[in-house]
């Protein structure tokens, strides 16, 4: 059980690729042993799976999704630079599709255009720090969910 975030990048309201180069220099930024894309882990502890086409080189590379399960300054810097270097919109799968828990978040109000008629309001968002406060509300819903179908009762699942 996880909280799912699906980053994808949009030209001419349809998916279209994005340099995987830009995805290893995140990684790289951010201490990752290798250039590896499945499975991110930072020096405070937290970590989350990625599920995508990034080391498959026959296939396009158009987005990811990042399975969290639990939340840190780390995991919001970093899935911001993904997003921010690779001109991507994140969708949050668990939002509720208003300004303070948005499903579609877009980091320049340029992307919008490019994005497919979709049912969801975009939201700008300006910074990790920002993408923390509007995924926040969220997340912490979906802890409080995840502990009571596990039964972990405030323990925190790694």
């Amino acid at each position: 059980m996880s909280f799912d975030l699906f980053l994808e990048h949009f030209k001419d309201q349809e998916s279209a690729p994005v340099s995987r180069e830009r995805i290893r220099e995140v990684l790289r930024r951010h201490g990752q042993r290798d250039d590896r894309f499945e499975f991110v882990e930072f020096t405070d502890g937290s970590h989350f799976a990625v599920n995508s086409s990034f080391e498959d080189p026959d296939e396009e590379f158009t987005g990811c999704s990042f399975n969290l399960r639990h939340f840190s300054e780390a995991i919001m810097m970093f899935v911001f630079e993904v997003a921010a270097a690779s001109d991507m919109v994140i969708f949050n799968a668990q939002g509720m599709d208003t300004p303070e828990n948005p499903v579609l978040i877009v980091l320049d109000p340029a992307q919008i255009p490019e994005l497919p008629e979709l049912d969801y309001q975009p939201v700008v968002c300006a910074s990790p720090a920002h993408l923390a406060q509007l995924l926040g509300v969220g997340f912490a819903s979906w802890e409080a969910y995840r502990d009571r179908v596990v039964g972990n009762q405030g323990e925190h699942t790694q």
